[in-house]
């Protein structure tokens, strides 16, 4: 590669990289996994009648698990109910007419359009007086995949990256890995791991979303559940074509045939159009973010993917690549990173709202990772084609340093695949400064709590949380969640961190996004497991 050609790459990289700054700065709300936008009732309500139905609605379109959805009574008991049913982003549920009086939880887990579960309960009162002492589920938001699901994914990128890159080096960067041994066998190694990840694939998504152990792989209904999803239907497609490249690219000779050859390109883009309907581009739906996501699963698989058939090749005895077949592979390189880069920088803008996403969350800190791991790479890579000049023998050691790192981005990949990006909430910077503000909370037989909030506006505040008996002696909780809701902007309940620093005493920080009147939802739990809720409002500046 010419020193001309890589200055005019670093200039193509710059640009981006400043496009990407700047898009984020003006960007609007991104796209991450459904997030409960409000509840009808809202949580903590007090009604003075049974609710006709229960409304849920998510910032998009939901799927439903069996037995997903459940409303419990005071004891924690499940009330027999109709099922709900989801419209898009709304789930409705029918609440029975004879419903008695007293408190009650909705407990619920669905499932995201990017095939993730999502998790939380929220709840009402029923009747005049009563106070809100269910036994509440844990507040969730997105839920953590086991090691297992995060391990099958980085085998399926893996195996694709074997593929995408021995079919692109020997189609067209060296013609003698067309019947190179060790090639075709990293090739078939390739189809192996990708078929066996997409059936691991589906075996564990039944029991991940269903909150089961993962031992019931072949649990039936599980299966059934997993067969009707839109996560299955791209998983098998996905299977299919490697089984028919399997059965077609098998033997050692088949790239030698021109028509073999395309029908190899044409499954490597099929594989990588599948991995965009079981990835975050799949809760939106868009054709445009789902393209720019298969052309960045294509481009990385075919450098990645190239970059170990390169090592492979220039290791062990026979034939090796030549420096013109390096130079074809240093082109094809530079251009799948040209494109990784791009479609990195829009799919940054469908994650990320802001700049400071990259820090203040777990996707954010991981994608920054990401990015800096890339840059490492594409370093070394640039080392390697400096070294090119005096010949293909002299890049072998860059070349391993290089897959080594890629293979890092793989890893990092497959845990990006199953965290949720930051919350769409947009803030509200406006506010004036204020003193302490402290909302009294009622709990049973004279109880009480008292939550300081200070400040009380949009700024940032610090609160306190601080429980008391009927005689004003410290109340001893085992464990304490509060949430806060806004009803006049349909804001739904927002879970506020608390960090115990005493039995009694509890303290976090949050930022309110608007001003306004917030209802306050206090869950105190003793320590035989029985929880009181109780709610008050406060008025942010």
């Amino acid at each position: 590669m010419t020193t001309t050609a890589l200055r005019r790459a670093g200039s193509v990289l710059a640009v981006l990289a400043v496009l990407v700054l700047g898009q984020l700065v003006g960007a609007g709300p991104a796209v991450a996994h459904a997030e409960l936008v409000t509840t009808d009732p809202v949580n903590g309500a007090q009604l003075a009648e049974p609710p006709p139905d229960v409304e849920l609605v998510f910032t998009e379109s939901v799927g439903l698990l069996e037995d997903g959805i459940r409303l419990l009574d005071a004891e924690g008991d499940t009330v027999p109910t109709s099922d709900p049913v989801a419209d898009g982003s709304t789930v409705r549920w029918a609440m029975p007419s004879d419903l008695p009086d007293g408190a009650y939880v909705v407990n619920w887990r669905v499932l995201s359009g990017d095939s993730h579960p999502v998790a939380g309960a929220f709840s009402f009162g029923v009747g005049d007086g009563v106070t809100v002492t269910p036994m509440v589920a844990e507040e969730g938001q997105t839920l953590d995949a086991p090691w297992q699901v995060i391990a099958t994914k980085f085998v399926g990128y893996f195996g694709f990256t074997l593929i995408a890159g021995t079919v692109v080096f020997a189609v067209y960067c060296w013609q003698p890995a067309r019947r190179h041994s060790r090639i075709h066998r990293l090739f078939r190694v390739g189809l192996t791991a990708a078929a066996i990840a997409a059936v691991l694939a589906m075996l564990l998504q039944g029991p991940y979303v269903s909150a089961q152990p993962l031992t019931n792989l072949f649990d039936r209904a599980l299966l059934s559940e997993t067969g009707h999803s839109d996560f299955a239907a791209w998983t098998q497609i996905r299977l299919f074509i490697l089984i028919a490249m399997a059965a077609i690219l098998w033997p050692r000779d088949a790239f030698e045939n021109k028509l073999n050859r395309w029908f190899a390109g044409a499954g490597v883009l099929g594989v990588a159009v599948t991995f965009s309907g079981t990835a975050h581009a799949a809760a939106s739906g868009s054709f445009i973010e789902r393209a720019v996501d298969s052309t960045h699963v294509l481009g990385a698989g075919i450098w990645v993917g190239g970059l170990i058939a390169l090592a492979v090749a220039t290791t062990g005895r026979g034939e090796r690549p030549d420096t013109p077949a390096v130079q074809s592979f240093s082109r094809v390189a530079l251009l799948s990173v040209l494109v990784l880069v791009a479609t990195g920088t829009v799919n940054s803008l469908y994650r990320l709202d802001t700049p400071d996403s990259l820090w203040r969350s777990d996707y954010g800190r991981l994608l920054a990772l990401k990015i800096g791991v890339v840059a490492a790479a594409v370093g070394v890579a640039a080392a390697s084609r400096r070294r090119l000049s005096h010949g293909a023998d002299r890049v072998q050691g860059t070349v391993r340093v290089e897959v080594v790192t890629t293979l890092l981005v793989l890893a990092l990949t497959a845990v990006l695949a199953t965290v949720s990006p930051p919350s769409t909430q947009p803030t509200d910077a406006a506010s004036t400064a204020t003193g302490p503000v402290t909302v009294d909370l009622d709990l049973d037989a004279g109880a009480s709590a008292h939550v300081e909030v200070d400040p009380a506006t949009v700024d940032g505040s610090r609160l306190t949380v601080t429980l008391l008996n009927a005689d004003g002696a410290p109340l001893d909780a085992r464990k304490v969640q509060l949430t806060a809701t806004l009803p006049a902007q349909d804001i739904g309940a927002i879970d506020i961190a608390l960090t115990a620093t005493g039995a009694d005493h509890w303290e976090g920080e949050f930022t309110f996004p608007y001003a306004g009147e917030w209802t306050l939802t206090l869950t105190a739990e003793n320590a035989q497991q029985a929880a009181v809720v109780t709610s008050g409002t406060l008025d942010v500046e």
